[in-house]
């Protein structure tokens, strides 16, 4: 709400506000998953880094809320530190809160779990060592659900003549730049691989920015426009995305391959 806030006035203190919050948050107080939220007592915050694994709260809807904090500091500042917690947030613990056939939920996405101490623990009950097929509260079911939904809007973001993508995900949309629509279409298998293609249709030709996130976890990463590598210099990286700045023209085709290599994430 502050960061809706801090986008229609912009209320500089806010925004200061916005930020050392997020910074808090997102590198002291949230989990490997982006899951938040480290107690069951008020579902909340307790002081930095404080992330216990079998007690940790880290519901559905906070996830959800995540994201749409990130996504709207991203209408603000694209930066790829939202787009980065936005994206561990959505596979990991959004995604986790609903089994594969749509039918059972997590509200509570624990990393350590003790079936018997989920049963006989006050402090622990809330902790299910399954997911539940539905919830006296149920907020995040249908959060998460909408989530799913409404999960377009969170790919691209439009500022002046540059076209911003924060998340890979296969899709095709239409965007408008100084009145020329422009249709994207995005194929990929990410996260299972690194490489992400597009397409770009458009009724003339046009000069724009395609800016494209290179994760913050990604070590190395190539481009091509119609099958030509592009060698993009430091200039050409702002706050963590690609600037691909040239004209384009109808059925221009990208690929970009992002490096994937497993890593051991160990607790510092």
């Amino acid at each position: 709400g502050m960061a809706d806030v801090v986008r229609e006035t912009g209320d500089a203190g806010l925004l200061e506000a916005c930020k050392r919050l997020w910074h808090n948050m997102a590198t002291r107080r949230m989990y490997i998953t982006g899951g938040i939220g480290s107690t069951s007592v008020g579902e909340a915050f307790t002081f930095d880094y404080d992330l216990p694994n079998d007690t940790m709260y880290s519901e559905t809807c906070a996830s959800v809320g995540l994201m749409m904090f990130a996504h709207r500091m991203l209408l603000i500042d694209e930066d790829r530190r939202y787009a980065d917690v936005m994206e561990q947030a959505l596979y990991n613990n959004l995604l986790s809160g609903m089994s594969q056939d749509g039918t059972r939920y997590f509200y509570v996405n624990p990393l350590e779990v003790w079936p018997e101490a989920s049963a006989k623990s006050p402090i622990k009950k809330h902790v299910k060592p399954v997911r539940q097929k539905w919830y006296a509260c149920a907020c995040c079911p249908p959060n998460l659900a909408r989530l799913l939904m409404s999960l377009g809007q969170y790919i691209y973001t439009i500022r002046s003549n540059t076209i911003y993508t924060h998340l890979y995900i296969s899709s095709a949309t239409t965007l408008e730049i100084d009145g020329v629509p422009i249709t994207l279409r995005q194929t990929t298998n990410y996260p299972w691989d690194g490489i992400v293609s597009f397409s770009i249709n458009m009724e003339q030709e046009m000069r724009m920015r395609l800016a494209l996130r290179i994760p913050g976890w990604c070590r190395k990463a190539r481009f091509t426009v119609n099958g030509n590598s592009v060698d993009l210099d430091s200039d050409s990286i702002v706050n963590g995305y690609a600037m691909l700045n040239r004209d384009w023209h109808s059925g221009d085709q990208v690929e970009l391959e992002l490096a994937m290599p497993i890593e051991v994430m160990q607790a510092h």
